[in-house]
């Protein structure tokens, strides 16, 4: 390796471990033309609160119950997918339930353990203090164990609460958009 190419991968690791400092003390970082910008009085600096980062923190939260949502139907967790609603969250999947066990129980005889898969996506999530709201776009392919099923598109309108500093689902409505009905090809069959 010459020197002015050991020289240069230098001058690049420097500026990326400053890069990387100004970050973490909130300064700003686009560029290295930016970063020496010399900074006015009548302008604040573009910084992360404390706020903010809780905020982001919250947001992923939320998201991570979602996943455990769908990820909990399509591998029959059904006790786990109990835990994540609020006990007196209130449902509605095309049917109303007033409680998570009711959603469990009719899920659970619905799907038995015939195949699922349900995906969440798109979401748009907003947080203030303990509440939260949710849309996420969906679809959900389903066996039914009495055979046939159905593969449907649409999106779930969640409120979310956190109650001693964790997120779980207080409502949730599923909006169907299109449901295809599956061909019956008699009931599933484990193989």
């Amino acid at each position: 390796m010459n020197a002015k190419h050991h020289k240069n991968r230098f001058a690049k690791r420097a500026g990326m471990a400053t890069a990387g400092a100004l970050l973490l003390a909130g300064g700003i970082v686009a560029g290295s033309a930016a970063a020496s910008q010399p900074s006015h009085s009548n302008h604040a600096p573009n910084t992360y609160t404390a706020a903010t980062v809780r905020n982001l923190a919250d947001i992923q939260e939320i998201g991570q119950l979602k996943a455990r949502y769908f990820q909990d139907i399509d591998t029959k967790q059904w006790a786990d997918l109990q835990s994540l609603f609020t006990p007196d969250a209130h449902i509605n999947t095309g049917q109303a339930f007033n409680s998570p066990a009711e959603l469990v129980k009719a899920t659970k005889a619905l799907i038995a353990d015939a195949p699922t898969a349900h995906q969440g996506f798109l979401p748009n999530i907003s947080v203030k203090g303990d509440k939260g709201t949710g849309t996420w776009a969906m679809e959900d392919y389903v066996n039914l164990k009495a055979g046939g099923g159905f593969h449907g598109y649409g999106q779930y309108h969640d409120t979310y609460k956190r109650i001693n500093g964790r997120w779980y689902i207080s409502g949730s409505v599923l909006e169907r958009y299109r449901m295809d009905t599956l061909p019956d090809k008699g009931p599933y069959k484990a193989k």
